[in-house]
């Protein structure tokens, strides 16, 4: 598909689908009414996003910015925006020699280990996909979905397999990385086609809403796709049956205007010394900090690498949730997240702030 660039992003460029924006009406507008609204403004619906009623619409290429603003301003419509492009959130290798899991004494789940090891918990990885060859991957994963042509659910890029060894590595088992979700189970998901890794907001809120059908208790994505409204109503999907949504707070190191949301959870990164990592982006829709420097995993076509950025500390934190989840079954997901969020250490500025949100994640106060 061709894309256009944009130039509302102030730290680089983005990239947006050609020819469609998606649009959600407000609760009660009739599908006439919103024909009619979508005609007058040049547009046309061609599709809905799985499971949510935000409608795909057809306009005329280069006049996607245009539509989707003068539809954000109508009364009857809850949002409208460009489909965007997103690429996975930068993985930035360290030195692979680096074995330091420091990450585990950090955040103490040897101890929450002792308490729950997130079996019967299945996390979704919405992501590049997996390589499901991997030694440390290959006995966790269930079946999962491509949400870009329902194909091939194998890592195109290699960030989905780092990803996934974070929130599930086979632990204890002798072989490469223990994971913090220990037991839990990973769904292979893969939400672009593309080597790079990029992916549609579309994409990723259909891995969601699939995920939540299909047995997922918590979803990741480990890509800047906090500000979207379709990714949040996905979120509010997964939310609304049980689960949650982790996502990255971003990798820019600057500040985002995003609004907070409850429908997930954005998660920014922190280093060894419990300081927010230079490239962890920030602003008041951050909900918490983890791990995100130097993080130890499993990397595509085998063996392991050391990454950083807060595609990790997304997964850290599901993979506490998943604890969490596997320790007391009956918590909703309301419950939960006050549990994760009220037993946060407080870093930086007492109370929440925009660096860190509620704290850094602890995972054995959090699966108690």
């Amino acid at each position: 598909m061709a894309i256009l660039l944009s130039q509302t992003s102030a730290a680089s460029s983005l990239q947006w689908a050609e020819g469609r924006i998606l649009v959600q009406p407000r609760t009660g507008v009739s599908a006439t009414k919103l024909e009619q609204i979508l005609e007058r403004s040049g547009g046309q619906a061609n599709g809905v996003v799985r499971g949510l009623d935000v409608r795909v619409v057809e306009v005329p290429p280069n006049a996607e910015k245009a539509v989707a603003a003068a539809l954000a301003r109508n009364k009857n419509i809850a949002f409208a925006e460009l489909d965007f492009l997103l690429p996975a959130e930068a993985t930035i290798p360290d030195d692979p020699a680096f074995v330091s899991a420091w990450h585990h004494t950090k955040i103490d789940t040897p101890n929450a280990w002792s308490q729950s090891l997130g079996s019967a918990v299945t996390v979704a990885i919405c992501d590049t996909g997996i390589d499901a060859s991997h030694p440390d991957l290959e006995d966790k994963l269930v079946p999962g979905w491509n949400s870009v042509s329902g194909g091939d659910t194998s890592d195109v890029m290699g960030h989905g397999t780092q990803v996934a060894g974070v929130v599930g590595a086979s632990t204890n088992n002798g072989v490469d990385v223990a994971s913090v979700g220990w037991n839990a189970n990973i769904m292979q998901m893969r939400v672009s086609d593309r080597s790079d890794g990029y992916a549609y907001y579309s994409d990723i809120a259909e891995c969601i809403t699939w995920a939540a059908d299909n047995g997922a208790r918590v979803a990741n994505v480990s890509f800047d796709a906090a500000g979207s409204g379709t990714v949040a109503s996905a979120a509010g999907y997964m939310k609304n049956r049980g689960g949650l949504v982790t996502i990255s707070a971003g990798n820019t190191g600057a500040q985002n205007a995003y609004s907070p949301n409850d429908a997930l959870l954005a998660i920014a990164a922190t280093d060894s010394s419990d300081v927010r990592s230079s490239f962890s982006s920030y602003g008041d829709y951050v909900d918490l900090a983890a791990p995100g420097s130097g993080i130890l995993t499993t990397r595509k076509g085998g063996g392991t690498v050391t990454v950083s950025g807060t595609s990790f500390s997304a997964p850290v934190t599901a993979g506490v949730i998943a604890l969490m989840i596997s320790a007391n079954p009956s918590l909703g997901p309301e419950q939960l997240e006050t549990l994760l969020l009220s037993t946060s250490e407080d870093l930086g500025e007492p109370g929440a702030d925009a660096f860190y949100g509620a704290g850094r994640i602890n995972a054995v106060t959090a699966a108690v």
